[in-house]
């Protein structure tokens, strides 16, 4: 802040000197006003900003042609104030200015063209219209990769942000070829930028546990570790978010002794900070909850629910996707104790949430079809728990690869959805998925294996017995 002071203190002082010996609408007036602009921006000083911008287009209109360059940085300038401001559709409108003066007086692949196309890019990420992010994103990489050199950091940066714009759409497979991009070029930099990778190694290590990939996300997370030890003292905020990640892959695997130990080291640091981040602490309540499910200590994971819905409920909107998250999770909870009236209500309340604010392929909302679907079968509505749980299936087809985990939950489910229907050669079908996709997932003695062969077996059983009746 110290160096924006000193440097707002010159540029007043130029501004005045230049007042009084050059024309009021001289061009060096215009650019002082512009500097003027960028110190307050940074500063946080928005509203003036915005007037220094202004001031500077009002000169510069007067003596070059409205297609100039010049115009073309402050309009971009302007859109950088309104995004810091959050007012995401004026600063959009704004990149859109900068973009026409830039098609018209630049060639289409000069490297300012990109800078513009990734300003457009980074304001429909904010907006959430990540179709139209990845286009401007796509448009700035191709110029990028025939301006710059392979290995350029700006290219990393790029390759970062559309990335994550994929995992924002749980396109977890492109975006994991993306961020290995951007690790290519990380490790070729000189010199090693240890906390930036770190963050890399995260990405990766979050997209390879999307991806039903645990044993190649520890390796990951490891190696993100030992980067974060490399650049912080040990009770950094970030090791509070790897050592959680860590921990639900340790979770997904069934090592729940493992996730426990890596929860609680998460959950201490970020109790003793003095200004602890309050959604991953929420997060850590959550996870600590879905650990005590796993090992059917149910009434334990409530607590740690009811902790998470209470920081979320400060901290976010009404209809934010984690809310429905933590819905669900107590809503799993009174359905394990069969307060079934109260698991439906729950599971709705995320459904809810979940049709407005998530993309209609997404993960999330497979998992609360499924739930309810369960909560069905429960209670012995088996066509209704069928057609919930044929929607979660539909979802899971768009948007995970054919052989995830999550697939043989699934299949297991609508397997006995089907059992108790009597239709068991439609029930067979999905138990040997079920058993096919769980093998290529687990070890052979695998609890989830051993379950989903006992399950295809007992069908197979039943149906044998239905054709001996009835012949």
């Amino acid at each position: 802040m110290g160096e924006y002071v000193k440097a707002l203190s010159a540029y007043e002082n130029a501004l005045k000197i230049e007042e009084k010996s050059l024309l009021i609408d001289h061009p060096k007036v215009a650019a002082t006003y512009n500097n003027l602009g960028s110190i307050h921006n940074k500063m946080g000083a928005y509203s003036i900003a915005l007037s220094c911008f202004e001031k500077s287009i009002q000169i510069t209109k007067k003596f070059l042609p409205s297609i100039h360059p010049d115009l073309s940085v402050t309009y971009s300038n302007i859109g950088l104030v309104y995004q810091s401001m959050g007012e995401y559709t004026k600063a959009l409108s704004y990149y859109e200015k900068t973009l026409s003066i830039d098609e018209q007086s630049l060639p289409p692949e000069h490297p300012t063209v990109a800078v513009t196309y990734l300003n457009i890019a980074s304001v429909y990420t904010l907006m959430g219209e990540y179709s139209n992010a990845v286009k401007y994103y796509e448009k700035a990489i191709k110029i990028q990769e025939k301006s710059l050199s392979p290995d350029h950091p700006a290219l990393a940066t790029s390759y970062n942000n559309l990335g994550l714009v994929y995992n924002k759409m749980a396109n977890y497979s492109t975006s994991l070829i993306y961020h290995e991009k951007v690790l290519k070029i990380q490790l070729k930099l000189i010199p090693m930028n240890y906390s930036t990778l770190a963050v890399t190694y995260n990405n990766l290590g979050h997209l390879s546990d999307a991806l039903g990939n645990y044993s190649q996300a520890l390796l990951y997370y490891e190696k993100t570790l030992d980067m974060q030890h490399k650049s912080f003292p040990p009770d950094h905020p970030d090791f509070a978010n790897t050592y959680n990640n860590t921990a639900s892959t340790n979770n997904s695997l069934g090592e729940f002794d493992k996730a426990l130990e890596y929860y609680r080291k998460a959950l201490e640091i970020q109790e003793k900070s003095e200004s602890p981040n309050q959604q991953l602490l929420a997060d850590i309540y959550s996870n600590i909850g879905l650990v005590y499910q796993s090992l059917d200590e149910h009434l334990m994971a409530l607590p740690y629910y009811e902790k998470t819905l209470e920081l979320q409920r400060r901290c976010l909107s009404n209809e934010h996707p984690s809310l429905a998250i933590t819905y669900n999770n107590i809503a799993s909870v009174h359905n394990l104790t069969e307060e079934y009236s109260k698991s439906l209500a729950y599971y709705e309340k995320a459904l809810e949430i979940q049709l407005k604010s998530l993309p209609s392929v997404h993960p999330d909302l497979a998992t609360t079809y499924s739930n309810i679907g369960m909560v069905y079968q429960s209670i012995g509505e088996y066509h209704k728990a069928l057609s919930y749980l044929e929607k979660a299936l539909e979802i899971e087809h768009k948007c995970l690869p054919p052989n995830h985990p999550s697939f043989n939950i699934t299949h297991y489910n609508i397997a006995e959805a089907f059992e108790y229907l009597h239709r068991y050669e439609e029930a067979i079908q999905h138990a040997q998925l079920a058993v096919d996709i769980a093998r290529q997932s687990f070890d052979s003695d695998h609890d989830e294996v051993l379950e989903n062969e006992a399950l295809l077996h007992r069908i197979q059983q039943k149906l044998k017995e239905t054709s001996h009746t009835n012949v």
